[in-house]
């Protein structure tokens, strides 16, 4: 009867320890795969992070470099020839799909203070993209304007002929620039 309890015993004991490895096994994967994940959102962020970066400080210096020409050609102003080779140059894609699709990792993945960076930094993007709008549309403008003016062998009027419209151009090119500038200079989370 002695004998028949301790086997018992030993039985539960180790159906009991076997449980607990078990769970303490499963524990212990569950937390390396979290920690798997959570480098490879990182990694998948820096890297969108970086070739948003690349692609925007490659614009830039294509935009700077037609400047360069343009100015030593005509001797234009600066900002109102600027802004055309902004209407005229097309922004690269950028990507925002690696960020948005990993949101609800975000939070657990990334400090508040990285959190906060990345949002200015992906708000920055969005907003680039806008304000390129707004050059796109002054440029149709301004080739409109110009046709319109050679038809009727008359001076270029409407949008651009305004004021407030070199005024709003000299507000965006001054934006745009700093916008890009900060993204150029911005620092990627660590992985």
């Amino acid at each position: 009867m002695e004998s028949d309890t301790i086997r018992a015993i030993t039985t539960l004991s180790a159906v009991v320890l076997g449980f607990l490895l078990s769970q303490l096994s499963e524990y212990f994967r569950r937390r390396r795969e979290t920690k798997k994940q959570k480098e490879n959102v990182r990694h998948l962020v820096q890297k969108e992070v970086r070739q948003n970066i690349e692609l925007i400080r490659d614009f830039w210096t294509l935009i700077i470099d037609r400047l360069e020409d343009a100015n030593s050609e005509k001797g234009a102003g600066q900002t109102s020839t600027l802004a055309k080779i902004l209407g005229r140059s097309p922004l690269p894609h950028l990507s925002i799909h690696v960020w948005n699709s990993n949101l609800n990792e975000i939070p657990r993945t990334f400090s508040k203070d990285e959190i906060d960076r990345l949002w200015k930094f992906y708000q920055l993007l969005l907003e680039i993209e806008q304000r390129k709008v707004f050059f796109d549309k002054a440029n149709e403008s301004r080739v409109q304007s110009i046709q319109h003016a050679r038809a009727t062998r008359g001076a270029a009027s409407g949008f651009i002929s305004e004021q407030g419209f070199w005024e709003q151009i000299k507000q965006h090119v001054s934006v745009f620039e700093s916008m890009i500038n900060e993204i150029i200079s911005f620092e990627a989370v660590k992985v």
